[in-house]
């Protein structure tokens, strides 16, 4: 639990940089991968002006930029992250004082993710 919320005061700190570029697609690099996803409250509705980072979890992808890919969620909750390396990622969101994590995912070329704000989501 320490460390998910040491980890997580270590995404916050390179939010606000990626938050005034995060309001549309990210596009990271020319690979040919997109992450399509939503980010859900409890009653499942979308969660507008989450901020949404792909963090790397693969030994070849933990060398690259662990915020690179972060975007913000629009009105709907919907996200999209084109072009990162692929490999295997964690989707980590962040929204009024609270981090929810996906299990890791491999990214070869389409993914979509849903992430949901349950009871359980960590409060920072």
């Amino acid at each position: 639990m320490r460390r998910a919320i040491l980890g997580a005061l270590a995404i916050l700190a390179g939010t606000f940089a990626i938050a005034r570029a995060a309001a549309r697609p990210h596009e990271c690099t020319s690979w040919g991968t997109r992450v399509d996803g939503v980010v859900v409250d409890r009653e499942g509705h979308g969660v507008a002006g989450a901020l949404v980072v792909a963090r790397p979890t693969d030994g070849v992808a933990s060398a690259r930029d662990p915020l690179a890919g972060g975007v913000m969620t629009d009105r709907s909750g919907h996200f999209r992250i084109e072009g990162l390396p692929p490999g295997d990622y964690a989707f980590v969101s962040l929204v009024r004082g609270a981090i929810a994590t996906t299990p890791e995912m491999p990214v070869v070329d389409r993914l979509i993710v849903s992430i949901s704000l349950t009871a359980e989501a960590t409060k920072i």
